[in-house]
């Protein structure tokens, strides 16, 4: 879930995957996801954004 975006960060919160009744543990595929955004956020709105997790 994106939860800010400031100063060309985007806040990203994955603990919404822990209240899940089964196991949806995202860690594996975040790299693959948090380049995959990036590259979508330039293509689309032609800006470079940095990406954190809280």
């Amino acid at each position: 879930r994106l939860t800010s975006y400031t100063d060309g960060v985007l806040a990203l919160d994955f603990s919404d995957s822990r209240k899940f009744a089964t196991s949806h543990e995202y860690s594996e595929t975040r790299p693959n996801l948090k380049a995959a955004l990036i590259a979508s956020v330039k293509e689309v709105l032609g800006i470079t954004v940095e990406i954190s997790e809280q």
